[in-house]
């Protein structure tokens, strides 16, 4: 990092750039748009944004500078329901391995270099295991849907004498592609799983594929919402995934507790006389008071710039507005 152009490394300035739906320019002349593969499974994404905004003073713009910058994607499945799936950060400074809320872990980020000519060769991820290899080659079809892949090799009658790959990545010995489906090579060096040459004969290799192990979050053990889950009438489950309760006070006969912040669950929730969740609200708020009819409280953010307070009915945890001189006030 140039610390004679650059931001302090202490200051981290969070800015959130949206575009109109179908569009590519956002504020500050930041602009982006993505290009779909030809094959519809991926695509392209190209960003431009002016030096003014990654600099306090704009440095000469030669071959040779180096400045900070990390990558981090999102993204869910192919329903479109189910979001993120994957996160995935990328350009890690060495020595660093936490990626943990990278969008704010600026000494994680990685050295960019500006470089005096272009079109540079694409930097490839080489598995760092031990290569199946062998003069014997096996070859099978797979679906590129694969994230797993095991081979043995069978003598004529089926006896095993060679477990060869165990649990491998089919794009690490993939050869060719074919729409859905690749072709992978392994090799056998024509030993069994004791190190001894097979005697000379024929031999097969037989194949075991999946599709991988994932986790998806359904619900959780002991939660006291009624049912457990989350509902659409917002009854169910309970509060944040983020921090612990900080506040409970009551509205009349119904009992109101806050989260300090939540990016998932109930920030606050409106438990009624009968001793059960009623409504769930996203965000929480570390400050909350109420009184007969309403709920105040002051959330907190990284979206959030300055002091606000909000008012809520009691009964459906939906936003009221704030009344002045008679006249609705507008919500920010």
């Amino acid at each position: 990092m140039d610390p004679n152009h650059t931001r302090n490394i202490n200051e981290t300035i969070q800015t959130l750039y949206v575009a109109e739906p179908g569009g590519t320019k956002m504020d500050d002349g930041v602009e982006m748009a993505f290009l779909k593969d030809e094959d519809g499974q991926g695509y392209s994404q190209e960003i431009r944004i002016p030096w003014e905004l990654l600099f306090k003073v704009s440095p000469e713009i030669s071959p040779g500078l180096v400045f900070r910058m990390g990558f981090e994607f999102m993204w869910g499945d192919p329903t479109g329901y189910t979001w993120p799936i994957h996160r995935y950060a990328d350009n890690m400074q060495e020595g660093h391995t936490s990626r943990q809320f990278y969008w704010t872990a600026h000494r994680a980020w990685g050295n960019v270099t500006l470089l005096e000519k272009g079109q540079i060769e694409l930097r490839r991820y080489v598995s760092d295991e031990k290569r199946v290899e062998g003069v014997f080659k096996f070859h099978a079809e797979l679906p590129k849907s694969a994230a797993r892949v095991t081979f043995v090799v069978e003598d004529e009658t089926g006896h095993r004498v060679r477990n060869l790959a165990g649990d491998i990545l089919p794009e690490d010995y993939t050869v060719a592609e074919n729409g859905s489906t690749r072709t992978v090579e392994v090799g056998w060096d024509g030993l069994d799983d004791k190190g001894n040459l097979v005697e000379p004969g024929k031999y097969r290799a037989r194949g075991l594929v999946h599709d991988g192990l994932g986790a998806e979050y359904e619900m959780t053990f002991y939660n006291p919402g009624t049912p457990p889950w989350e509902t659409a009438a917002g009854n169910g489950a309970w509060g944040s995934d983020h921090s612990d309760p900080v506040s409970i006070v009551s509205s009349g006969d119904w009992m109101i507790i806050s989260w300090g912040f939540a990016e998932g669950g109930s920030g606050i929730i409106g438990v009624g006389p009968d001793r059960l969740k009623k409504w769930g609200e996203k965000r929480g708020a570390p400050l909350l008071t109420a009184d007969e009819n309403f709920i105040y409280g002051m959330p907190i953010g990284w979206y959030i710039n300055e002091d606000v307070i909000v008012k809520m009915d009691k009964n459906k945890g939906s936003y009221i507005p704030f009344v002045r001189d008679g006249e609705e006030l507008p919500f920010e």
